[in-house]
């Protein structure tokens, strides 16, 4: 019984690992992208002009 519990049990880790690993690496891309994005924007916020609607 507990070897055939054993390969479902181990291939479920192993996913779950792989499924952890992708969600760490797509937030620190996340992280970089916007590090990215505001380092080149960031010294160039220009003012906004908007029309306030009474």
């Amino acid at each position: 019984m507990k070897e055939t519990l054993r390969k479902p049990v181990e291939r479920e880790l192993k996913d779950f690992d792989l499924m952890r690993e992708t969600i760490n690496r797509k937030a620190v891309e996340q992280q970089l992208s916007e590090s990215f994005v505001e380092a080149l924007y960031g010294s160039i916020k220009q003012p906004t002009n908007r029309i306030e609607i009474e």
